[in-house]
């Protein structure tokens, strides 16, 4: 009975990689096919559709820099890439349903750090052609998120900010100023709240 456990385990198990190493080269090959034929605005824009396991294999593939244990659980939405990379994500990395990322600029997520469903994260400032782009020209600036950083459900995150370490974004938070490390952060426009103390209980 523990064989027959056994190899069930192991057949399942080699079923799984089999089926996501497809899904993962099949994923790849769709975007590839939209980007020659349609260009790179329309296949980026794909990438919303495509499974969360096979995200960063295609993001890797379009020169992404994505590393270990990276979670994906769909819906990414890439805005203004000018180049994929711009986009750097540590290892231990969970992003969440529907987020948004303006990679006009840079954007850095470190280590261990979480996106929280429907966060966006914006590195430009573009008012088309209104008169008020005389006052407020276009502009990007890098977006850099420290270790062990958590962002709240639906915040979004200005252009030019930096979160250091261990900080947390409370949902729904608007944040356009940077903060140091083991911040938490809250409101709209985000204000420091108080310090993480990393050693309580």
């Amino acid at each position: 009975m523990k064989m027959k456990k056994l190899v069930k385990s192991i057949v399942n198990f080699i079923h799984s990689k089999v089926t996501h190493s497809f899904l993962k080269f099949f994923s790849v090959m769709y975007v590839v096919l939209i980007y020659l034929f349609f260009g790179k605005k329309i296949a980026f824009g794909a990438i919303r559709q495509l499974p969360g396991v096979s995200i960063p294999t295609v993001l890797k593939a379009f020169g992404a820099d994505i590393g270990r244990n990276v979670n994906f659980y769909g819906g990414l939405h890439l805005h203004n890439v000018s180049s994929l990379k711009n986009l750097s994500i540590g290892n231990n990395v969970d992003i969440g349903k529907n987020c948004f990322l303006d990679i006009r600029d840079k954007i850095t997520i470190s280590d261990n750090s979480t996106l929280s469903m429907h966060v966006k994260i914006i590195s430009h400032l573009d008012l088309g052609n209104s008169q008020l782009s005389k006052l407020y020209p276009n502009t990007s600036e890098s977006v850099f998120l420290g270790k062990n950083v958590y962002v709240g459900i639906s915040s979004i995150i200005l252009k030019g900010v930096t979160i250091g370490p261990n900080s947390l974004v409370a949902a729904q938070s608007l944040v356009d100023k940077s903060f140091s490390e083991q911040s938490l952060i809250a409101g709209t426009p985000a204000v420091f709240k108080r310090k993480i103390d990393l050693n309580s209980s």
